[in-house]
């Protein structure tokens, strides 16, 4: 696809608008900041859910036709949320901000989350995946990004150019694994700038030698980290930027090779893992990105229906924001699908995609001079990408919104290179007491979210 059949076009418009939807998780804290202990407060709310544990909230927008409109969804939802909190008779409870724990003091404070009726599945999936991985891994929260672009746009798109040369189904299907693959190989990039997990609570760790393997460390040019001076004898600096998405993370005993020629062949590829008994369900592939039909995610209806949206899995909780999401980054997300779109198809050899998995370990880490397969620092590749995308926007002609909205989004991400990520934030402004200041800002933002009438 050529942005030059788009811009000044009748279609230059529609390229800008899109169905975006919020998954975020985060954990139930007491008044002393320990995980809750109580079962599940919000009922049977769909938007209200859980995770793996029954102290594990999540949040599930609808489709929105806006980043902001997602944003604003999520918002809504943590208000409903507090509010119940505020008044349980057990006492009030928080919701913790970091992708990383609390202060954990036993196994028990991580109680699997209880399903019955038809769901029951859901409960022995979960004792599955303890028993498997350990329920220390599921601990680790984070927020899912869902988007598609405008259905009406794509039919129209499809009308114009891709009419004589296949199904509709097909032309979508082939769009959203392209942009799966361009996804897969820049997942680096996302963790890079929206990593915000480098301190824990001591009590996460099994040893003193666990410790020293993970904590933070010199950057390859030698110079000393300028916080892991300041930390206390709790709180741990460790050497990830988001340990969710680094070699400690959220990964498969293998690593999968997937064929993204075609959504068939990656159905196939997927379910080859199943049937060899690597895994379970489909569900339990760990991978940066997931393709979605409508309603749950199962391949079959995906292969029936086709590929309804793509969704994004590894975003870090933001402490910065009451919800853990910020708008901008949704924006530069957006405009990273748009960019994708626009690339050439991507030849994603099993060598190409062990690398990019390879590659978003990397960029988990906080040193930033960290070498990528390429060659080159993870920070001159976020440098070189960000330039690029920042040409292909102002070499198009749009308008003058689009240009306003386009410009403020990568902004926000290039002055993150200039005056430091939100992990180099956190790690200096959580250093001396995690545990504490991370309660206090719970309860700080449960304040702020609680409605005008209980406040």
């Amino acid at each position: 696809m050529d942005i030059r059949n788009i811009k000044d076009s009748e279609f230059s418009q529609g390229l800008f608008k899109g169905k975006f939807g919020l998954e975020k998780e985060c954990i139930r804290i007491d008044e002393r900041g320990r995980m809750a202990q109580t079962p599940h407060p919000f009922g049977n709310n769909p938007k209200i859910s859980r995770d793996f544990s029954e102290n594990q909230t999540e949040f599930i927008t609808g489709v929105n036709s806006s980043p902001e409109a997602a944003c604003s969804e999520l918002l809504e939802l943590h208000r409903e949320a507090v509010k119940i909190m505020d008044k349980l008779p057990t006492g009030k409870e928080y919701f913790w901000p970091f992708s990383n724990p609390p202060m954990i003091s036993s196994g028990a404070e991580n109680p699997i989350a209880q399903f019955d009726g038809e769901a029951e599945w859901k409960t022995e999936y979960r004792n599955y995946l303890k028993e498997k991985y350990g329920s220390k891994l599921m601990l680790f929260s984070g927020v899912h990004i869902n988007f598609s672009f405008e259905e009406s746009w794509l039919k129209a798109l499809y009308s114009k150019f891709g009419k004589n040369e296949q199904s509709y189904k097909d032309y979508i299907n082939d769009i959203y694994m392209r942009l799966v693959a361009w996804g897969t190989r820049y997942s680096w990039l996302i963790v890079y700038l929206f990593g915000a997990s480098p301190v824990f609570h001591r009590s996460f760790f099994s040893s003193p030698e666990e410790i020293e393997r993970l904590k933070c460390s010199p950057k390859r040019d030698g110079a000393p980290c300028k916080v892991c001076g300041k930390s206390s004898d709790e709180t741990i600096i460790s050497k990830y930027t988001t340990p969710r998405c680094s070699e400690i993370g959220y990964w498969n005993t293998f690593d999968p090779i997937l064929d993204y020629s075609s959504l068939e062949k990656y159905i196939t590829s997927i379910n080859r893992y199943v049937d060899e008994g690597t895994l379970c369900i489909p569900a339990e592939l760990y991978y940066p990105i997931r393709i979605k039909s409508r309603g749950n995610f199962d391949m079959k209806r995906l292969l029936e229906k086709g590929i309804d949206h793509i969704e994004f899995r590894i975003i870090d909780n933001n402490p910065y924001e009451p919800t853990g999401v910020c708008l901008k980054d949704l924006e530069f997300m957006h405009l990273l699908m748009i960019y994708f779109l626009f690339r050439h198809d991507s030849d994603f050899t099993p060598e190409k995609q062990v690398n990019a998995l390879a590659n978003m370990k990397k960029a988990a880490l906080m040193d930033d001079s960290t070498l990528l397969s390429d060659g080159q620092s993870v920070k001159e590749n976020v440098h070189e990408i960000l330039l690029k995308i920042k040409t292909f926007f102002s070499d198009t002609g749009f308008t003058e919104k689009d240009c306003k909205y386009i410009n403020s989004a990568i902004e926000y991400q290039e002055d993150k290179l200039l005056h430091g990520r939100y992990s180099d934030r956190v790690s200096a402004d959580f250093s001396t007491d995690y545990q504490g200041k991370g309660l206090q800002l719970a309860k700080d933002y449960s304040t702020i979210l609680l409605p005008e009438e209980i406040n």
